[in-house]
């Protein structure tokens, strides 16, 4: 992402690594980088995709919250 800061896909690979990684904050942002660089660039699909993951990591990390406030 250094040497190609507008890389969609690696901001979208990285946010997945992050969630697997239970960084849950850096994975919500960098699919929301990949989302926003998605649609600059065109690429609705890829956008819809990242829009679709970030519901799913914000969903999953509303529960976890939610349980461990409990």
């Amino acid at each position: 992402m250094k040497l190609d800061p507008k890389y969609a896909a690696a901001y979208y690979n990285r946010g997945i690594v992050r969630d697997d990684l239970g960084d849950k904050q850096g994975a919500i942002h960098d699919v929301q980088k990949a989302g926003e660089l998605y649609k600059q660039q065109g690429d609705n699909a890829n956008y819809e995709r990242a829009m679709k993951l970030l519901e799913s990591i914000k969903n999953q990390h509303y529960r976890i919250c939610l349980f461990s406030s409990a």
